[in-house]
C-alpha cells in the first residue's frame, strides 16, 4: 500500500497562496509527488485563511478547494465533495455546508440559522433539519 501523507493548513497554504516562501519548492514538490491527505479542519482553515489574510472571494476560494481536492493524488472525506458543491451552488457559507455533509450518519441537523435552513433546503441537503418541539412555558 502506498504511503499517504497527511498535511497541515500551512503547507496548503503555503502551496496556494505564499508562492515566494522559501519552503514553497519542498511543499510544491512533496505536493505533487506523494499521496495527500487533507483533513476536513485543514480545508476549512485554509478557506478562512485565503478568505481574510489573503482577501480572497468566496466563491474564487471554494473552487480553488475543489481543484485541489479533484486532484488524483489528493484524498479527503467522501462528503467533502458535497460539502463544496453546496457551497458553490447554494449560496451556503463552506464551514456550514462542511457541518451539514459531515453529519450524514446522523437522523437531523439541528441550528437556529434560518438563512442556512432555507438555503440548505433549497438543495435538497441531507440530512434534514431538525424541529424542535414548541414550548409548552
Amino acid at each position: 500500500m502506498e504511503e499517504v501523507i497527511a498535511i497541515d493548513t500551512n503547507v496548503l497554504v503555503t502551496f496556494l497562496a505564499r508562492r515566494q516562501e522559501p519552503g514553497y519548492r519542498d511543499v510544491a514538490r512533496t505536493l505533487s509527488n506523494e499521496m495527500i491527505y487533507i483533513a476536513p479542519t485543514v480545508l476549512l482553515e485554509t478557506e478562512w485563511v485565503l478568505r481574510s489574510v489573503y482577501k480572497g472571494e468566496r466563491a474564487a476560494v471554494v473552487i480553488t478547494l475543489r481543484e485541489i481536492v479533484g486532484l488524483p493524488n489528493f484524498t479527503t472525506e467522501g462528503w467533502i465533495a458535497t460539502a463544496i458543491e453546496w457551497a458553490l451552488t447554494g449560496g451556503v457559507e463552506l464551514a456550514d455546508a462542511m457541518h451539514l455533509a459531515g453529519a450524514g450518519r446522523a437522523d437531523s441537523f439541528f441550528t437556529q440559522d434560518r438563512d442556512f435552513i432555507r438555503r440548505a433546503q433549497s438543495r435538497a441537503a441531507y440530512p434534514p433539519f431538525y424541529a424542535p418541539p414548541a414550548d409548552d412555558l
